[in-house]
């Protein structure tokens, strides 16, 4: 198995969906769950965007995002107002060795 952080981020919405859906009728308003594409290169979130998800039915009045971050500890969230990880890089790596699947 190939496990890296698309794994973690699906089963955390998906998790996300299980916990909540019992709640469903008792929940005032509409809840859409998204799982942005290409979030670690350039334009997933745009490309969305532009294709409406925001505004098609259900309409989106509020959004929580979340991203897995090796750097904060095991057992701790990491929280702030506003923006974070809100960029991205290229850089090159190589590899040496044997293959690993």
């Amino acid at each position: 198995m190939h496990a890296c952080g698309h794994d973690g981020h699906m089963a955390i919405l998906l998790g996300a969906v299980q916990v909540v859906a019992p709640w469903k009728k008792k929940i005032k308003g509409n809840i859409k769950f998204i799982f942005q594409p290409a979030e670690e290169g350039f334009g997933g979130a745009k490309s969305m965007i532009d294709d409406g998800v925001l505004t098609s039915a259900p309409k989106v009045d509020e959004i929580y995002g979340l991203h897995l971050w090796n750097y904060q500890e095991v057992g701790t969230v990491g929280a702030r107002i506003g923006p974070i990880m809100a960029a991205s890089d290229r850089f090159n790596v190589e590899v040496r060795g044997r293959g690993g699947h």
